[in-house]
């Protein structure tokens, strides 16, 4: 990706999309960067439930993360491909350790009659 992006409007709480069309998860933050003058510069997206503390109040965070279960996968912003209405990625989701609580989720869900 290049040029400026609008990252709260554009990026933050998307939807994921691997390689393969697959819905992988949803951007949680960002991780930047500063460079020399002091810009900033986007180096990964974070998802999961230890990056929900960072945008939520000390207390309700915490909570969440830990009913969540505590994980962060770490995503290079060079992964990237497209940003629309989903951020798209360049490789499968597992290449990138995303889609495990999809597959954890259709396990379940797949015993229930009729679903």
């Amino acid at each position: 990706m290049e040029g400026p992006v609008d990252l709260a409007l554009t990026v933050l709480d998307r939807q994921l999309v691997d390689a393969h069309g697959r819905r992988c998860g949803r951007v949680d933050d960002l991780e930047l960067e500063e460079r020399p003058g002091g810009a900033l510069e986007v180096t990964a997206l974070l998802v999961g439930p230890k990056a929900w503390p960072a945008r939520m109040p000390d207390m309700v965070g915490r909570l969440v993360a830990r009913l969540g279960g505590g994980g962060l996968t770490r995503v290079p912003w060079s992964e990237v491909v497209d940003i629309s209405h989903v951020v798209k990625l360049a490789k499968p989701a597992a290449d990138l350790g995303l889609g495990s609580g999809d597959d954890r989720a259709a396990r379940w869900i797949g015993r229930i009659p009729g679903a």
